[in-house]
């Protein structure tokens, strides 16, 4: 989307929060370098942040995904990794992060969510069923909440 577009909607609408989530279809076997997508990512994240320069921005990090290594499921090796570099990102361009794969419950979750009753995680173990994402969504906002109490509570 172009940067005039993206302005055009800013002015339009006036965003107070955009919250940004990316990066699972990213995350392979095999790759744990993510240094050239941090630099890409920055500079993605620092061109939004000029052209909605009265907003706050919210990174989520990735959720947990796993693999069948050798017949038993875990977690991708990766995961941690990239999410890891999703906190940087958000490091380095001075925005809001979330850490949905901690908020899961960390290394196994999508596990669990799959053989949950109902089940959270949809059989690919990589995506959220509607009821998983409605969860992750009560999460996110206890913590907003949270946030804003502290944030507004006399010093």
């Amino acid at each position: 989307i172009s940067s005039a577009m993206l302005g055009d909607f800013n002015r339009f609408r006036n965003y107070k929060l955009i919250i940004l989530q990316f990066g699972l279809n990213l995350v392979g076997e095999e790759n744990l370098n993510y240094e050239a997508y941090v630099q890409r990512m920055v500079g993605a994240v620092n061109r939004m942040k000029e052209i909605f320069p009265n907003t706050s921005f919210l990174l989520l990090s990735i959720s947990d995904r796993s693999t069948n290594a050798d017949g038993t499921l875990k977690t991708m090796a990766a995961i941690t990794v990239m999410r890891d570099a999703q906190r940087l990102i958000a490091q380095q361009t001075g925005i809001a992060f979330w850490d949905m794969f901690s908020a899961m419950g960390g290394s196994g979750s999508m596990i669990k969510w799959v053989n949950a009753t109902p089940a959270l995680g949809a059989r690919d173990y990589t995506h959220l069923t509607f009821r998983g994402g409605k969860v992750l969504a009560g999460r996110l906002a206890k913590s907003l909440l949270v946030e804003l109490e502290h944030y507004e509570k006399p010093q």
